[in-house]
C-alpha cells in the first residue's frame, strides 16, 4: 500500500504540472482524478481489506501536512474526509466494481472540492496567498475572472467524468495485462 501511495503522490505531482499556466490551472483537479485511478483500483482489488483506502491516503496526506504549508493543511483535511467517505462506501464488498467506482469518484473529489475550496469560496484571501507565493498579476487576474461557482461546478463535474474514465481504463488495463499475468 505504501508503494502505491507513493506512486499516487508522484502521479499527483505530475498532474500538478497543469498549474503552470492560468488556462490549464482548472484542469488540475480533473487530471488528479484521472491519474489516481490505476493505483486506487489496484490497491482496492489486490488488498480487499478494511482500512486500505485510509492507508493508501497516508503519503499524500503527509505531503500536504508537512510540505504544503497552511494551504496544505486545508487540503489535507478535505483529503482525509474524502478518504474516510470512500472507505465507508467500500464497506465489506470490495469486489463489486460499481462500488469501487463510486468510492473512487468520492476519493477523487478531494482536489475538485477541497483543493479548489479557497479559490472559489474565499477568493480574495486565496488570491492574496497566491500573490505572496509570487504568482504573476496575469495569472492572478485570470484566476479572479474564473473564481465563480459555475466554474467550480464545471471543475467538479470534469473531475467526476475523468475519475470514471480513469477507473474504466484502469479496469481495461487490468483485464488485459494483469489478469493474464496472474497478478490479479
Amino acid at each position: 500500500i505504501g508503494i502505491f501511495s507513493a506512486i499516487l503522490m508522484v502521479l499527483y505531482l505530475i498532474a500538478a504540472m497543469t498549474n503552470i499556466t492560468p488556462i490549464t490551472y482548472l484542469i488540475y483537479s480533473p487530471a488528479t482524478a484521472f491519474v489516481g485511478a490505476i493505483p486506487f483500483l489496484f490497491i482496492t482489488t489486490k488488498i480487499p481489506k478494511k482500512g486500505t483506502v485510509l492507508l493508501f491516503a497516508i503519503v499524500p496526506l503527509l505531503y500536504f501536512l508537512l510540505l504544503a504549508g497552511t494551504e496544505g493543511m486545508i487540503v489535507a483535511a478535505f483529503f482525509v474526509v474524502f478518504a474516510i467517505i470512500a472507505e465507508l462506501i467500500l464497506g465489506n464488498d470490495r469486489k463489486n466494481f460499481k462500488r469501487i467506482t463510486v468510492s473512487y469518484i468520492v476519493f477523487a473529489m478531494w482536489n475538485a472540492i477541497g483543493g479548489q475550496f479557497r479559490l472559489f469560496a474565499t477568493t480574495d484571501s486565496y488570491l492574496e496567498y497566491a500573490k505572496n507565493l509570487g504568482l504573476s498579476e496575469v495569472y492572478i487576474d485570470f484566476l479572479r475572472s474564473q473564481a465563480n461557482y459555475f466554474t467550480w461546478a464545471i471543475v467538479i463535474l470534469g473531475s467526476v467524468v475523468t475519475a470514471v474514465i480513469g477507473i474504466y481504463l484502469s479496469r481495461l488495463i487490468f483485464k488485459k495485462h494483469l489478469t493474464k499475468a496472474g497478478i490479479l
